[in-house]
C-alpha cells in the first residue's frame, strides 16, 4: 500500500500553516514586548522631564519668596539703625538679630562702613600696616599699599614702591593702572600684586563709600584694629581716633543728627504685642560695642532660610539717615554669601518648644 507523503509530513510535523501562525504569533508578541518597554522608557523620560520642571518652578518661587522676605528685612534693618542704640537702635559690630516670618526665618547682622579700611582714602601707610596683619612681609606690604596708591591717582608718576601701566604690561596683565578712585572693592582685586588669597583674607576690612583716612576703631573687623595699633605705635599718634573731613553734613540732615534719639521706635510690625501681623526680634548674638562711627553707611546682611531648604542671601550697602525727605540711600544690593546659618554658635536663644532658635535643636 502506497504511503501518502503529505499525510506522513502532517503527522509528524503538523501542517507548514500551523508551524507559521505560531512564529507569526510568537513574533507578534516579542513586539509588542518591546513596546511595552519602549513606552515603558519613554513614560519614564517624560516623568522626570515633568519632576525636573516642576523642580525648577519649584526652586524659582522659593527664591522669588526669599527675596521678597530678604528685601522686607532690609527694611526693618533700616528702621532699626535710625534709632540710636541708646533708644533701641541696632548694634553695628557683630551683633546678630533673628526672627521668624511664618514658616521662614531670617537673620540679620550689620557692619558698619565706617570701621572699615577707604581704598580710596586711607592713609598709605595704614594700607601697609593692614597688608602686613593680613600676613605679607615689610617690604611687600609696602609695595602693595604703593600700587594702590598708584592705581587710584590719577597721574602716572609711580611711588616708590608703587606700580604704573608698565609694571602691568611686563606682568602680562590686559589692564594697567586705573588711575581713578575704586568704585567696588572688587577692584582691589586689579591692583599689581594682589593674589586671590590675600584678597580673600582683605576684602571684608575695606570699603570704598566713607573716604576716610583713618577708620573708626570701636566698629572696626580684627584685622583693621590690628592694622590701626601697630600704626598708631609706628607713627606714636591715635591715629584711630580720627575721624574724616566732610561727614559732618553727611551725618545730619534737615534737622535730624543720624546719632541722636529721635525718629521711628522699635522693630515689631505693630504696636500691639502678640496681636495679629507681629513680629518679635531677637538679638540672637551680642555685639562687640553699642558704638557706631559717624558714617552712617552700613553693610546689612540678610540670610532667609525657608521651610524647602533653600537659603537667600543678599548683601545691601545703604546710608541711613534722620532725613525726613530721604531717610536712606541704597548704594549696591547684591547677592551674598551664607555665613549665619553655618555657625551653631550664632543660635542661642531659644523659642517656645525649647529649641535653639532656628537650628531645631534641643
Amino acid at each position: 500500500m502506497r504511503k501518502n507523503p503529505k499525510l506522513f509530513f502532517d503527522l509528524r510535523h503538523g501542517t507548514p500553516s500551523a508551524l507559521d501562525r505560531k512564529r507569526q504569533r510568537g513574533v507578534a508578541l516579542l513586539m509588542v514586548l518591546w513596546v511595552l518597554v519602549l513606552l515603558t522608557v519613554m513614560a519614564g523620560g517624560v516623568i522626570r522631564l515633568v519632576k525636573g520642571d516642576l523642580e525648577i518652578v519649584r526652586n524659582g518661587l522659593d527664591r522669588a519668596e526669599g527675596l521678597a522676605i530678604a528685601e522686607g528685612a532690609v527694611y526693618r534693618a533700616i528702621a532699626g539703625l535710625r534709632n540710636s542704640t541708646d533708644n533701641g537702635g541696632w548694634e553695628v559690630a557683630g551683633a546678630v538679630y533673628g526672627w521668624r516670618e511664618g514658616e521662614a526665618e531670617i537673620r540679620i547682622t550689620v557692619e558698619d562702613e565706617g570701621g572699615k579700611v577707604d581704598l580710596n582714602g586711607a592713609d598709605l601707610g595704614l594700607l601697609g600696616s593692614l597688608m602686613r596683619a593680613a600676613g605679607l612681609e615689610s617690604g611687600a606690604a609696602d609695595a602693595l599699599a604703593d600700587a594702590v596708591g598708584d592705581f587710584r591717582d590719577e597721574d602716572k608718576l609711580q611711588l616708590l614702591n608703587g606700580a604704573e601701566d608698565r609694571d602691568y604690561e611686563d606682568a602680562g596683565l590686559g589692564y594697567g593702572a586705573k588711575d581713578q578712585a575704586f568704585t567696588a572693592v572688587e577692584e582691589f582685586r586689579q591692583v599689581f600684586g594682589v593674589t586671590p588669597e590675600l584678597y580673600a583674607k582683605l576684602a571684608e576690612s575695606l570699603t570704598v563709600y566713607t573716604g576716610q583716612s583713618a577708620p573708626f576703631k570701636p566698629t572696626a573687623p580684627p584685622l583693621v584694629q590690628a592694622a590701626m595699633s601697630a600704626f598708631a605705635s609706628e607713627q606714636g599718634a591715635l591715629l584711630e581716633e580720627e575721624l574724616a573731613d566732610g561727614f559732618g553734613d553727611l551725618a545730619e540732615e534737615d534737622g535730624f543728627n543720624a546719632l541722636d534719639g529721635a525718629g521711628s521706635q522699635g522693630f515689631s510690625s505693630t504696636t500691639a504685642p502678640d496681636g495679629p501681623g507681629f513680629i518679635e526680634i531677637v538679638k540672637l548674638v551680642e555685639g562687640e560695642t553699642d558704638q557706631r562711627s559717624q558714617v552712617p553707611i552700613y553693610l546689612i546682611h540678610v540670610e532667609v532660610q525657608l521651610p524647602g531648604g533653600a537659603l537667600v542671601v543678599q548683601d545691601v550697602i545703604a546710608r541711613v539717615l534722620r532725613s525726613r525727605s530721604q531717610p536712606y540711600t541704597i548704594f549696591r544690593w547684591q547677592q551674598g554669601r551664607p555665613r549665619l546659618f553655618n555657625d551653631p554658635s550664632k543660635a542661642t536663644e531659644e523659642d517656645d518648644d525649647g529649641n535653639l532658635f532656628g537650628t531645631g535643636v534641643s
